[in-house]
């Protein structure tokens, strides 16, 4: 029951509002609404215990927060199941990526997914198809250029200059017939030049180096070769081989790499210096002898050589007198003798009837005086046949490089010169060419 209320008197008509009542008869509290009609002046007034309102609100609260509980674990537990189930898929695909950086081209990757991730994965499967093709095709085509190429090479390596290694895929085992080691190829490249001939290790090293290849490249020239004669792993002389680079850029890796092929010559170079030898005294011919001189200048320009012209005296005794099959024994035995006198591997020719050059790196000029000494007392003999016999000797003529020529023609004048100064002093001597006085250095004369 709710009674008329002292402050209900200051309500004006048209007044309308709420008010918390604390003093009632049921001493609880009340929220009442009231409205006074402008007409009538009566006053309606409605009332509603607080504690029913909060009851009300509290259940009204509690349900809510119960939905957005409900809600929240329903969000949490579907991320949940997308994330383990992400995560999955994705170590599934690092594990795919894993195995082709690794070359195994065989593993699938299965996703059961028609999402983003999904289509992804079959893009990097149709990547993975096109790469597997190409590196193969790639492998293949690589193959069968060895196999080609075997038959015009003996060894064919990859060496990347870049990065001064050679290539994985090159087999170093190649090396072992020149006893090569595993290591960079700057340090191989040193290694092998020490098995070359001397006369052509300083230009083999320059023209492998890794400076002249870059250099060479950046020219535009991609091809470099050189001949040269190596002493092989168990062998006792030396063998002729030529070298072969071509050079080319690596998209791969932007790195400048070679292709060096080396091949075994060494028959294609002894029919060529047979061809070139004569047949009567088995030296060299004049041709061969320019073409060999001018090869040790080029391949080693900075070493001292010794240039001879021999020349037998009186040879046209040999012929007139007892024939020409006398005289070609003189010009044998002749050409034997000299050859005692000097290595192997030196230069011998025979450039004319009874006239001979020999070519020779040596130490100095002391030593070359030495061995024309020891020439003379050689080349003093006495050549005899059924035919006769008939004593021989020799006049030489000596031209030093550089200091008296750079060059075959050069040398050959400067040493005839000095020749005709032999003969001139009653042959059987030996002179070296000077270019001021015309041989002015100290001769000897065999007695």
């Amino acid at each position: 029951m709710f009674h008329y209320q002292p402050w209900m008197k200051d309500i004006k008509s048209g007044e309308y509002g709420t008010k918390v009542d604390y003093k009632n008869s049921a001493n609880k509290k009340r929220l009442i609404a009231y409205y006074k009609d402008s007409y009538t002046g009566w006053i309606g007034v409605s009332c509603l215990v607080t504690e029913e309102i909060d009851r009300q609100a509290a259940t009204v609260r509690n349900i809510i927060i119960f939905l957005m509980l409900c809600t929240i674990i329903a969000i949490t537990s579907v991320v949940f199941i997308v994330i383990t189930s992400l995560a999955k898929d994705l170590q599934r695909t690092n594990l795919f990526a894993q195995a082709v950086s690794c070359g195994n081209f065989e593993k699938k990757l299965r996703l059961n997914r028609n999402d983003e991730l999904g289509s992804l994965c079959k893009a990097l499967h149709r990547m993975v198809e096109v790469l597997k093709h190409t590196i193969f095709e790639t492998a293949e085509k690589k193959r069968s250029f060895q196999e080609a190429t075997q038959y015009l090479y003996t060894n064919i390596y990859e060496i990347d200059i870049t990065a001064d290694r050679f290539s994985p895929e090159s087999n170093l085992k190649q090396f072992e017939q020149i006893d090569m080691e595993e290591t960079s190829y700057s340090e191989s490249l040193r290694y092998l030049a020490q098995k070359i001939q001397k006369d052509y290790q300083d230009n083999f090293l320059l023209t492998f180096s890794r400076k002249n290849i870059l250099k060479e490249f950046k020219n535009n020239n991609i091809h470099l070769s050189i001949e040269c004669p190596i002493l092989l792993k168990n062998e006792d002389s030396y063998k002729w081989y030529r070298f072969d680079a071509h050079i080319f850029k690596l998209e791969g890796d932007g790195n400048i790499h070679i292709y060096l092929y080396s091949k075994n010559i060494d028959t294609e170079i002894e029919n060529e210096i047979k061809a070139k030898i004569d047949e009567l005294t088995g030296c060299l011919m004049r041709g061969a002898v320019e073409e060999r001189v001018a090869q040790k200048l080029l391949h080693s320009p900075d070493r001292f050589y010794a240039f001879f012209i021999l020349d037998i005296d009186n040879f046209k005794h040999a012929n007139d007198n007892f024939g020409h099959a006398f005289g070609d024994y003189c010009l044998k035995q002749f050409a034997t003798s000299i050859k005692q006198e000097f290595r192997k591997d030196d230069l011998i020719g025979r450039i004319g009837g009874d006239e001979f050059v020999v070519f020779i790196s040596a130490p100095g000029a002391s030593w070359v005086r030495q061995k024309a000494e020891s020439l003379l007392r050689t080349l003093d003999m006495i050549c005899k046949t059924d035919d006769g016999q008939l004593h021989i000797t020799a006049s030489i003529g000596i031209a030093l490089y550089p200091a008296d020529g750079i060059d075959y023609d050069t040398l050959y004048r400067n040493a005839d010169s000095a020749l005709y100064k032999s003969k001139e002093e009653g042959k059987n001597t030996f002179n070296f060419f000077d270019s001021t006085r015309m041989c002015s250095m100290p001769t000897k004369k065999m007695q």
